[in-house]
């Protein structure tokens, strides 16, 4: 039988789609290609322990994510903030980023082992000195005060539910988030800056904390904009003061405070900014007490 060139065009295609509708439909295709990263991941499965964390290192792949199954693991180019609470680290993978995050850890800590599996490189550090989380404010915002002051005025904001309402507008409020911040969705505390106001947030005292661990950011979106000003963010308390700026930047900005004195006090956050359009913000801080270093 002698198909016509329209219904052999009609049965090509149709070929095609099949063809493609199977691959799209092969759970981890692309990873399956090289079983390297699958082998690690179940090698540092049987020697996971609670309080680990897992970092691919540098921007990994949803289907890399995906191949970790249950461990709990991010990707990331710098230290990041989950490293404040991690006993050991597996670092994934050997190449520049790999290489930065083992020189942060070679001063936080030491290394333990390194193997090869196939293609893929896992080093497993010790944390010198991990902490442990009296209060973090960004699960929990209790006995949080938030105030603006403008014109030398301060104004409480009210207090509906979980959220500050600081303003009119929806932004105009001070209340946990999900924002995605260098390509990950991270919890933290939107705090948008008011426009010829400052935005005033005051954390209660935590009796014993050492330290207030975290970091500030602006949401990818805002980072992708061609224009916008730099954010102002200030803590404040007896004996502290410390200044950071956040600038139009993807990704998160690590912040490690030490509080001084036993009791000192009760730390004020200030946020402002000289042009407030779209300058999604926020911060996730933690009340921490940081241990001796011990092996």
């Amino acid at each position: 039988m002698t198909l016509s060139l329209t219904e052999t065009l009609t049965r090509l295609v149709a070929a095609l789609a099949t063809a493609a509708a199977l691959v799209w439909c092969l759970p981890g295709w692309v990873a399956s290609v090289d079983p390297s990263l699958d082998d690690a991941a179940r090698y540092v499965a049987s020697q996971y322990r609670e309080g680990d964390l897992v970092v691919l290192a540098g921007s990994a792949r949803s289907y890399e994510l995906e191949r970790m199954g249950e461990l709990p693991a991010i990707a990331a180019e710098t230290l990041p903030y989950e490293a404040f609470r991690a006993q050991r680290i597996f670092v994934f993978g050997s190449g520049p980023a790999a290489a930065s995050l083992s020189r942060t850890l070679e001063h936080k800590g030491f290394l333990l082992w390194q193997q090869q599996f196939g293609n893929e490189e896992v080093s497993l550090y010790r944390v010198a000195s991990p902490v442990t989380v009296l209060r973090d404010f960004t699960a929990d915002l209790t006995g949080v005060t938030v105030s603006v002051r403008k014109e030398g005025k301060e104004r409480p904001c009210s207090l509906v539910g979980d959220r500050y309402i600081c303003g009119k507008e929806s932004w105009q409020q001070v209340h946990r988030v999900v924002e995605t911040i260098g390509g990950e969705p991270l919890e933290c505390i939107w705090s948008h800056p008011l426009p010829n106001a400052e935005l005033l947030i005051k954390l209660p005292e935590v009796q014993g904390a050492t330290h207030l661990a975290g970091w500030i950011a602006q949401s990818d979106y805002a980072a992708s904009l061609p224009t916008g000003a730099a954010i102002e963010f200030e803590m404040s308390a007896v004996s502290l003061y410390r200044r950071f700026v956040s600038q139009r930047t993807t990704g998160r900005q690590e912040i490690s405070q030490p509080l001084t004195g036993t009791a000192p006090g009760p730390v004020q956050l200030k946020i402002r900014s000289s042009d407030t359009g779209a300058r999604h913000f926020c911060w996730s801080l933690a009340a921490v007490v940081q241990r001796e270093d011990h092996r």
